[in-house]
Parts: C-alpha cells; sequence; structure tokens
C-alpha cells in the first residue's frame, strides 16, 4: 500500500476515516492477520474482516476469528466469541457514532448484539438499510421464525407472515418519529407505515420521507403502469417512472422545504419532469 508516496505492507480492506485523519489496513505475519491503524499494530489473529470507521472517525471496528469462534473488535477491545459473525452482513455504526450493531450466530440462532448486548435469537436475521434511524435512536432489521417473517423494531416483532419483499425495503423518518418498510402477501406488495398496512400493489418500491418528515412517498405497480403515491394518494399512471443510475434509486424527491415532489415519468417514447403532479414539456430524452 502506497499513501503519499510512502510503502506500507498491508493488503486488504485498507480504508481512511471520514475525517481523512486515519488510516488502517489488514497485514499478514505468517498465517496469522492483525490491523495497522495509523501505523500501530494489532493484535494478530487467524482472519480479519470487515474495518469499518464509525462516522466521527473516532472509533475503529472489525470481525476477527480466532480458531472456531468469531467476535468483533471495537477500539482494540474483544467482544464476546460467537460460533460465527455474520459474513454476508457489516458492522454498523448509528449516525451519532454512539451504538454499534451486528448479527452474530451460536448454534443454528442468529440474533443481533448492539452494543454488546444480545437480543431475541431467530431462526434468521437480516440487516437491511437504513438500519439505524437518523435520529441514531432506533434499530430495525428483518429476522425469522418458525418460517415466519417479520420486522424487528426496537427489539419490538412486528406481524408475521409477511415475505421479505426486496433489498433496501425499510426506512426511517429523518425526525426517527415514522417507520416504514415494505411486504409482501401472495403477489401483491403494500407499505407498512408506523404498522399499518397499505393498499396492495403488483408492485411497491422507493420509499421516501420528505425532509421534515411531514410526507411520505413511494412508487407502485399495476399491471404494466407505475405511479407515485404521495400522502396515501395515488398520482397519474405512466409507462414508467425512470430510476437513477448512480444511486438506484427512483428520481422522485422532495424540495429542500418538502413542499413540492417532482420525479421523471414516461409516456410513449416522451420523458417528462412530473412537479407536484403537473406534467413538463415532453421530450425524446
Amino acid at each position: 500500500i502506497i499513501i503519499d508516496g510512502k510503502e506500507y505492507k498491508g493488503d486488504k480492506y485498507f480504508l481512511f476515516s471520514p475525517n481523512s485523519q486515519h488510516f488502517a489496513y489488514v497485514a499478514h505475519e505468517g498465517n496469522k492477520e492483525f490491523v495497522v491503524l495509523d501505523g500501530k499494530e494489532g493484535k494478530r489473529y487467524d482472519e480479519v474482516s470487515y474495518l469499518t470507521f464509525s462516522p466521527d472517525s473516532q472509533h475503529l471496528a472489525y470481525k476477527a476469528r480466532k480458531g472456531n469462534k468469531s467476535f468483533v473488535i471495537l477500539d482494540g477491545k474483544e467482544g464476546k466469541k460467537y460460533d460465527g459473525v455474520d459474513e454476508f452482513s457489516y458492522l454498523v455504526f448509528s449516525p451519532d457514532s454512539q451504538h454499534l450493531a451486528y448479527i452474530a450466530k451460536d448454534g443454528n440462532k442468529e440474533f443481533v448484539v448492539l452494543d454488546g448486548k444480545e437480543g431475541k435469537k431467530y431462526d434468521w436475521v437480516w440487516f437491511d438499510y437504513p438500519i439505524f434511524s437518523p435520529d441514531s435512536q432506533h434499530l430495525a432489521y428483518w429476522a425469522e421464525k418458525d418460517n415466519k417473517k417479520f420486522v424487528v423494531l426496537d427489539g419490538k416483532e412486528g406481524k408475521k407472515g409477511y415475505y421479505w419483499a426486496v433489498n433496501y425495503n425499510h426506512i426511517s423518518s429523518p425526525d426517527g418519529k415514522h417507520f416504514a418498510y415494505i411486504a409482501s402477501e401472495g403477489n401483491k406488495s403494500f407499505v407498512v407505515l408506523d404498522r399499518k398496512e397499505g393498499k396492495r400493489y403488483d408492485g411497491v418500491s422507493c420509499l421516501t420521507f420528505s425532509p421534515d418528515s411531514q410526507h411520505f412517498a413511494y412508487e407502485a405497480k399495476e399491471g404494466n403502469k407505475k405511479f407515485v403515491v404521495l400522502d396515501g394518494k395515488e398520482g397519474r399512471r405512466y409507462d414508467d417512472i425512470y430510476w437513477s443510475e448512480i444511486s438506484y434509486y427512483s428520481t422522485f424527491t422532495f424540495s429542500s422545504n418538502s413542499q413540492h415532489l417532482a420525479y421523471i415519468a414516461k409516456e410513449g417514447n416522451k420523458k417528462f419532469v412530473v412537479l407536484d403532479g403537473k406534467e413538463g414539456k415532453k421530450y425524446d430524452q
């Protein structure tokens, strides 16, 4: 690894902290791996992975394995050892950097560990995004028990029997007071907002709260038509509503003052912007 012209002996998971003041990477010595943080070597383990800085750059967490036990190391301190720390999920800090959550496994059960405390054990647990609410006060994830899936919010289980619909399918409002997710039953999908089920559609995606948390919108589909549902009211149906190729989210967005909603739609071979339900001029591209 070369940083500003200086060579370092490391070969994976190298990263800067968000404030660019710290640098960490994984190095090898024989058959052991260890983290090097700001030039200081950490303890040797059989395997090290998933280095993660907190948003405020003050904390570093990573996964480690010693023999057949896995555990998380936070600021150099080893956490409890488990049969596994989920290799498919990340170590997740809350936005305020005060909390750390991850999925662990003992035997055939999975559970969330939040700030070192184990949650209820399930047959299966899956983190989706965002995990913490923007105000860092709430934590949500999908779980499964006895072949029934459900959302767990702040340790409380939601209605059981839903089918986990799509990735990135739950979201908190900016003020942390509202929580929404996508679920499905049979061949229909719907939004659950503050534990209340919305109308069933052929498809639902792109959950979005306004900046002031007072409005909620998402994209829905019926047959071959797509439309936006804003505060429970369906907009006009179009042949398509476009997604951003950069963010992989729908192009519909609220204004910074939360008073307006805009998105790009398509009808026939023409594309146009829809602002507050009014269509703009139509273009080929």
